[in-house]
This record gives C-alpha cells, sequence and structure tokens, in this order.
C-alpha cells in the first residue's frame, strides 16, 4: 500500500452475484478492490502485483479458494498477502472431515463488520489446524 492511496483487495468467486457483493463489501471497508471469476485469473492479476488482501470463495473452478491459498502459501512473493477462505457450512465441514489446515476463514453469507473482523485475523497470519473430530 503506498501513501495517499488506499489499500488493494482481490475477490475471488465464480459466482458473479458473490462476487459484486464482496467487491462492494470491500470498497465500503474502504480498499479498492477488483474481483475475478478464477483461481487462474487471480494468479495472472497477482503476479502484475501484490495487493492489501485476497478473499476468495471455495468454488472458483479450474483452482477453488482452497487450492489457490494453498499455491500462494508457497510463492515466496506471493505467501505473505492475507488471504481470508469465505466458505459455506457444507464447504468448512468437508474440509474439517479431510481434516486439513485453513486460513482465516468467513462463513457465507458474511457482513462488512463479519469481514473486516477475518481480514484482521489473516493480517495477524492466522491458520485454523482442523485436526478436531
Amino acid at each position: 500500500m503506498s501513501h495517499g492511496q488506499p489499500p488493494s483487495a482481490l475477490a475471488i468467486s465464480r459466482d458473479r452475484m458473490t462476487l459484486g457483493v464482496t467487491v462492494r463489501i470491500l470498497q465500503d471497508l474502504g480498499y479498492d478492490a477488483e474481483g475475478v471469476t478464477s483461481g487462474t485469473d487471480a494468479i495472472r492479476r497477482l503476479r502484475e502485483g501484490p495487493c492489501d488482501v485476497v478473499v476468495a470463495t471455495f468454488g472458483a473452478p479450474p483452482m477453488n479458494g482452497y487450492g489457490l491459498w494453498a499455491l500462494l502459501s508457497g510463492m515466496p512473493r506471493l505467501a505473505d498477502i492475507p488471504f481470508v477462505l469465505a466458505l459455506m457450512p457444507i464447504e468448512r465441514m468437508r474440509l474439517t472431515n479431510e481434516r486439513r489446515e485453513m486460513p482465516a476463514t468467513i462463513e457465507i453469507p458474511f457482513t462488512a463488520q463479519g469481514l473486516a473482523a477475518a481480514i484482521e485475523r489473516a493480517r495477524q497470519g492466522e491458520t485454523v489446524e482442523v485436526f478436531e473430530i
């Protein structure tokens, strides 16, 4: 983030309505927000220049939000971007059943206040170890 410029955010969702709402909430939170409809498009966009936060829904083929987070986590230039994974309850259950580590998460549907809190958790480097049964 440069002085005088709002922080930037990238939203990823294959569902255009969810994408539009997420971009609007991010804008209301003070971000210069941009939306893309796939993890592949997100990688292309992030290669142009990193942003201050990424918010991705789980289902964003051909790479879902979880796969995007896992990929970014292994890329030195992009690994430190705060990442929020937006999940439907059934998707959270699936990842929990598979006992996967997750980034900071928020349940869909979410509010602006909830997203702001999830972004703050992501900034603090929160990951969720999912080992409970």
